[in-house]
């Protein structure tokens, strides 16, 4: 089962868990987005600049891991 940042569901119960796993990073062929008189993809290499940086296939869309994660730690 491949995890997706779109549909993995954090709790406190599980947030130990998935932390040790550290951001969902799929290396595949990303599909393009038109986006005006461009084509416009993901880069699988902004993962080494951005190492907190996730990527939801399903969504195609990017999360920050640790936002996702932490989100509802804060007050």
């Amino acid at each position: 089962m491949n995890r997706d940042p779109a549909s993995e569901i954090v709790t406190d119960e599980n947030r130990t868990h998935i932390i040790p796993l550290g951001p969902i990073q799929p290396t595949i062929e990303y599909p393009t987005t038109p986006f005006g008189s461009k084509n416009l993809r993901f880069q699988k290499q902004w993962y080494g600049l951005y190492d907190w940086l996730e990527y939801s296939e399903t969504k195609d869309a990017m999360f920050c891991f640790y936002c996702r994660v932490f989100d509802k730690l804060v007050a």
